[in-house]
């Protein structure tokens, strides 16, 4: 009716009564389309002829002028049913005759509100047509039309958690085959249209809870710096989505009292629905159910209590926080139980199969795939951010945990505006490697790159402020020149600062960069205010939560830096250790024993310990005119030593492989899929030697059990 009626008034009104016009006399087109008249436009095309004409003649590589004001009053004349049917049959035929057109179209229609009917229209010819599109061009065209559905198609999303294939309409997409650019994108378009089914739910619910849960899981892979993704996203891949009450002071912006105003909250905040996911495992005296969600289940209570409970229970309604579980005494053995919870101020039912722990391991092998998928496609362009990063190789290593760090390096360089980071990591880890490679791959590398240690809090504050803040003319302190002396901020203006020992920071020169960081001004020691032009880099080895905890950080200062990532230890990234010792010792032979051990070995100094003792072992070997770096020359625990001093050449040689192995192992790789060839690269050998090293040490043979 309302579409009859919006016809007829766009029909019946004056501007109809003249007469009819055509195309042709439309050739004078308006200098700017996209403002132009439609109803001149939706005279001309009433007819079918026009429509036919029109089409026969479109061309969206053309100036706008000609097909735009067009295109705009069709998406208007769409809501007629008779129109609307013979311009589905205009656009298959023109889609047929130039998808790469039509693809060209709907890039553009896609955030035009006034091209919506009209790039619907082709979207659905398109998906019809998409197997008949050559190879070539399916991906970009599979792309558009993801975007499209992102954008405006609201009903037709789902998933299939066991395959990780996504649906969109009469499309389907396994997450291997997104991009990682599109896929949180994807992502928050599920969770948005699975959060609107739950809430309409009438019935069991339980299976768009998984659908939810598995987006969570993905949401859990996903970079959790500074990117394109929604901030309730980043939030998930944080680890930092408030479980419980207490958690919420850290994330929130008011504190809550109760479960149902941290689900209130986060929603409004960040948009994201704490949905639980609820499973019941079997024991002894009955079933023990756990949430695995990321929101509470309230005010649980079973579905036919009286002929489930043993006779002797009782079990009032009962909350069950996420990641926490309760033991329910039920009678006899059970394949499932009723339950219904409360959430978002309404009542849900959902029905909980009862399964061992073995079946619940496996019903994770889908979501441990999906994770494996993601990490590789991210590992993967964290290898394309390191060749722009660090084209010269400051930074030595293969592992996937050093790897990742260029996806944090990138993301922190993407910001607008070039925020401040904060390195975290132990000891000897790099930190001024990393900073320097930030500092080198961003906009500010002509800029000049300043590193100062921050260390220690004594001493005279008026000292300490001229040294960072600089001091101007006739400043009257006694020991600095009179002409004034700039500080480190005013040296690295243009670029630059480097504050290592960050934990380090008096309160002075916290109170100091709170105003650097908030873009406020500063007061030079004497006289005059200015602006600092500085990108602060902040690093520390000191767990800056406690810190704060312990009042020796202020947390709005830690509140301003919006980049904080960790480089990880040596001990997490072994796979690197025999590569950066080839590095340290160029012209050093390693001999297996030494090989062997350098492995064993934790390095609580990290890298800059393992250069160390590099450096002193092969001092030793050059004094006693041996020919290898032997265990003997390393200076590292006795015990080690005396394990690997005891195996035989051969016998070193087949434990390095098998740690290369296990090495491989733990970074991801199987069989088929890389294992050989990045074990080969752990021992400094290609991958047909790694081959001949696994038949020879029975390493394909646990490969394959």
């Amino acid at each position: 009716m309302w579409a009859d009626a919006t016809v007829n008034t766009i029909l019946d009104a004056d501007y109809f009564a003249r007469a009819q016009l055509s195309l042709a006399d439309l050739e004078k087109n308006p200098e700017f389309p996209q403002f132009a008249d439609t109803a001149p436009y939706r005279q001309a095309l009433c007819t079918r002829e026009q429509r036919e004409a029109f089409f026969l003649g479109l061309d969206v590589r053309a100036p706008e002028t000609r097909w735009l004001p067009h295109l705009r009053a069709l998406d208007e004349l769409l809501v007629e049913d008779a129109i609307a049917s013979h311009v589905q049959d205009l656009v298959a035929a023109w889609v047929a005759k130039d998808v790469g057109q039509a693809l060209q179209f709907l890039q553009a229609a896609r955030g035009n509100a006034e091209l919506f009917r009209v790039g619907k229209v082709v979207a659905a010819a398109l998906r019809k047509g998409l197997q008949t599109v050559p190879a070539a061009t399916r991906a970009g065209l599979e792309e558009v039309l993801l975007a499209w559905a992102i954008e405006h198609q609201e009903s037709e999303w789902d998933v299939d958690p066991e395959a990780s294939v996504i649906r969109a309409a009469d499309l389907q997409w396994r997450v291997e085959d997104l991009a990682l650019e599109t896929l949180p994108a994807v992502l928050w378009k599920l969770v948005g249209v699975l959060d609107a089914r739950l809430r309409e739910s009438k019935d069991d619910a339980s299976a768009d809870l998984a659908k939810y849960h598995w987006c969570v899981a993905a949401a859990k892979a996903l970079p959790s710096g500074p990117s394109r993704s929604p901030a309730a996203l980043r939030l998930v891949a944080a680890g930092q989505v408030p479980l419980r009450i207490q958690d919420g002071n850290r994330v929130l912006k008011e504190s809550v009292s109760d479960l149902r105003a941290l689900d209130d909250a986060v929603l409004t905040q960040f948009g994201l629905p704490l949905w639980p996911d609820l499973v019941a495992t079997p024991t002894e005296d009955g079933i023990r159910l756990s949430n695995r969600g990321v929101g509470a289940a309230l005010a649980i209570s079973v579905t036919e209590e009286a002929s489930l409970l043993r006779n002797d229970a009782q079990l009032d309604r009962f909350d069950l926080p996420a990641n926490e579980s309760i033991a329910l005494p039920v009678s006899g053995r059970r394949s499932a139980i009723a339950l219904s919870f409360e959430k978002f101020h309404r009542r849900f039912h959902v029905i909980v199969p009862v399964v061992a722990g073995a079946a619940t391991a496996a019903e994770q092998i889908p979501l441990r795939n999906l994770r494996t998928a993601i990490t590789r496609k991210r590992l993967q362009a964290a290898r394309g951010y390191r060749a722009v990063i660090d084209p010269k190789g400051i930074v030595v290593g293969l592992s996937p945990a050093l790897i990742s760090l260029f996806e944090s390096i990138h993301h922190a360089n993407s910001i607008a505006g070039l925020s401040a980071v904060l390195l975290l990591g132990e000891r000897g880890v790099g930190k001024s490697h990393i900073a320097r490679l930030i500092h080198d791959s961003s906009p500010r590398t002509k800029g000049p790159f300043v590193l100062v240690q921050a260390g220690g809090t004594g001493g005279d504050v008026t000292i300490q402020r001229g040294e960072w803040i600089g001091y101007s003319k006739g400043h009257g302190i006694a020991g600095i020149d009179p002409k004034g002396k700039p500080g480190h901020l005013m040296e690295a203006s243009g670029g630059t600062l480097f504050i290592d020992e960050f934990g380090d920071f008096s309160k002075e020169l916290q109170s100091i960069f709170l105003s650097v960081l908030e873009g406020r001004g500063i007061q030079k020691v004497g006289a005059g205010q200015y602006m600092a032009d500085v990108r602060c880099i902040f690093a520390t080895n000191v767990d800056v939560d406690e810190a704060v905890a312990n009042g020796v950080l202020r947390p709005d200062l830690l509140d301003r830096i919006a980049v904080k990532f960790c480089i990880p230890p040596l001990r997490e990234r072994r796979g690197d250790i025999l590569l950066l010792a080839r590095h340290f010792a160029p012209e050093q032979k390693l001999s297996e024993g030494c090989a062997l051990a350098l492995l064993r070995f934790s390095w609580p100094g990290n890298v800059r310990e393992l250069k160390n003792v590099l450096a002193v072992a092969e001092a030793r070997k050059e004094g006693e005119g041996a020919a290898t770096i032997k265990p003997e020359h390393l200076d590292i625990p006795s015990e080690i030593l005396t394990e690997v001093g005891v195996l035989d050449n051969d016998e070193c040689r087949a434990e390095l492989w098998r740690l290369a192995d296990e090495i491989a192992r733990e970074e991801g790789l199987e069989e088929g899929g890389g294992l050989q060839r990045r074990a080969g690269e752990i021992m400094g050998v290609g991958e047909a030697q790694a081959s001949k090293a696994y038949q020879a040490y029975g390493l394909r043979k646990r490969a394959t059990a």
